[in-house]
C-alpha cells in the first residue's frame, strides 16, 4: 500500500512533539507563566506528546532564543505539511489513474477482472492515504497556527513587567521572566 504507508509516516508527527516538549521543559526552566507559552503546549500535545513536568532542562538565555526555537519548529511544521500536500496531489493523480484504468478494464470484452481488482487495490490505498492527508493538513494547520501566535502570547503576559522595570520600578516580588539582556 504504497500511498497510504508513504501517508502514516508524515502523520506520525511525534518527532516534532518531542522538540515542543523540550521547549516547554525549558519554558518552565526558565521560570514562565505557564499562560505564556500555552500555545506551545497545545501545539506539542496536537503533535501527539504530553510536554514534561519534570525539572532538569536548561533554561532559556533570553527570549529571542526562544522565540527562533517557536520559529524554528513552524517552519519544521510547515515543511511537514508542504510534504503532506505534494502526496495528496501525487495520490490524488494515482486514483485518477486508477479510476480510468479501471474503466478501461471493466469496459473490455470480456471485463479483465484481475485487472480490476488490481486498479480498485489502487483506489483503495489513495483513497485511505487522502484521509489521512486530509485530517494530517488540518491538524498541521491548527498547530502551525497556535505556533505562531506563541511570541504574542509570551508578549502579552509579559508586557506589564517589562512595561514596569523599563520604567526604572521594582516588581513587588523576585519576578523572574525573559529578557534581551543576559
Amino acid at each position: 500500500m504504497r500511498y497510504l504507508s508513504r501517508a502514516m509516516v508524515l502523520a506520525d508527527t511525534e518527532e516534532l512533539g518531542h522538540e515542543g516538549a523540550m521547549m516547554c521543559g525549558r519554558c518552565r526552566a526558565t521560570g514562565l507563566d505557564v499562560r505564556s507559552f500555552a500555545p506551545l503546549i497545545g501545539a506539542t500535545l496536537m503533535l501527539g506528546v504530553r510536554p514534561p513536568a519534570a525539572r532538569g532542562w536548561t533554561p532559556y538565555p533570553d527570549d529571542r532564543r526562544l522565540v527562533d526555537d517557536l520559529i524554528d519548529l513552524a517552519d519544521l511544521v510547515a515543511a511537514r505539511a508542504g510534504a503532506a500536500m505534494a502526496l495528496t496531489r501525487s495520490a490524488g493523480a494515482a486514483r485518477a489513474h486508477a479510476v480510468a484504468m479501471f474503466a478501461e478494464a471493466a469496459c473490455a470484452d470480456p471485463p479483465r477482472q484481475q485487472d480490476m481488482a488490481s486498479w480498485a487495490a489502487v483506489m483503495g490505498d489513495c483513497d485511505a492515504a487522502l484521509e489521512v492527508l486530509q485530517a494530517l493538513l488540518h491538524r498541521l494547520r491548527v498547530i502551525y497556527q497556535r505556533l505562531m501566535a506563541a511570541p504574542e502570547q509570551l508578549g502579552e503576559t509579559y508586557a506589564a513587567a517589562y512595561r514596569l522595570v523599563s520604567a526604572g520600578r521594582v516588581l513587588p516580588y523576585d519576578g523572574r521572566w525573559l529578557t534581551s539582556t543576559t
